[in-house]
């Protein structure tokens, strides 16, 4: 069974056991962080796709370490202007390790509740008000 999930801004395949290297969450070693924002849930059998998200799903893991990524370094010349500067970067990340996908799903009546509105549309449309009431009559020159 996999999940894709997103956070900070990018999208993760994950399984139950893999360990990721996330953006920096605000959180402690052995803290559990659940993501709610899950875009795909699939086993063997069936595949569920969110619009964009799947309600009431979630995937659950636990801080192992935050960590500093590799340094990235910035390095920009004006030609034949005598300037240049180098600076560094190093992204701050959380390391977590997935505990569980779970998925909760609901069977609901969604054609009733479609229909009930589409009546209730219906009575208060403005065509039908206008079409009722008498129009009134314009003097040609």
């Amino acid at each position: 069974m996999f999940a894709v999930i997103k956070s900070g801004g990018k999208q993760y395949k994950v399984e139950e056991g893999d360990v990721l290297k996330i953006e920096y969450q605000d959180c402690k070693k052995g803290d559990i962080i659940t993501f709610e924002e899950v875009l795909c849930i699939s086993n063997k059998e069936k595949t569920t796709y969110g619009k964009p998200v799947i309600s009431n799903a979630s995937v659950t893991a636990t801080v192992l370490e935050q960590i500093k990524d590799k340094k990235v370094l910035i390095f920009k010349k004006r030609r034949r202007q005598n300037s240049r500067s180098l600076n560094g970067h190093r992204q701050m990340l959380t390391v977590v390790k997935v505990k569980g996908i779970s998925a909760i799903t609901k069977k609901t009546n969604n054609v009733a509740l479609k229909d009930d509105a589409f009546e209730k549309e219906k009575v208060k449309s403005p065509k039908a008000i206008n079409s009722t009431e008498k129009k009134p009559k314009v003097k040609e020159k």
